[in-house]
């Protein structure tokens, strides 16, 4: 039987790269907490992975 999750994973990283991308331009530590709902523990942790995701999306759309 298969039952339903009500849990759902967030790519942390991913949003964030996603509203850079969307933004046209690199957003704030401030930015990102109030419009994808992150904490500062969390933008801190992704941001890495998120500079590299933006990174290669740009290199793609070049």
């Amino acid at each position: 039987m298969n039952t339903y999750n009500p849990v759902t994973t967030r790519h942390v990283a991913a949003e964030m790269a996603t509203a850079q991308r969307e933004a046209g331009r690199s957003l704030t530590k401030n930015e990102l907490m109030s419009e994808l709902g992150l904490t500062e523990e969390q933008v801190t942790t992704h941001a890495n992975e998120a500079a590299r995701l933006f990174a290669n999306s740009e290199r793609r759309a070049a």
